[in-house]
């Protein structure tokens, strides 16, 4: 959908790390959106999101930058 979404369309895409880099119990995901949502969405957070502790946003972006070999690896197991 996010490839064939265009400005003016209200697409949000919200996915976890659970289930595509093997994270399950980590909880923690991540949301894509259009540009001009992020200050509202920014707001609403502030009230329903508690924080994710530093140690698992590391390991998210340690998924990210490097995790798919690690996945692909554990998958042909």
């Amino acid at each position: 959908i996010l490839q064939i979404a265009e400005d003016g369309d209200r697409v949000l895409s919200v996915n976890s790390f659970s289930k595509a880099w093997a994270m399950t119990g980590w909880r923690i995901g991540w949301l894509t959106h259009p540009s001009g949502v992020a200050d509202q969405l920014g707001a609403m957070t502030q009230y329903i999101n508690s924080g994710t502790a530093a140690p698992i946003q590391a390991g998210a972006v340690a998924a990210i930058r490097q995790g798919e070999q690690l996945v692909e690896e554990i998958r042909q197991r």
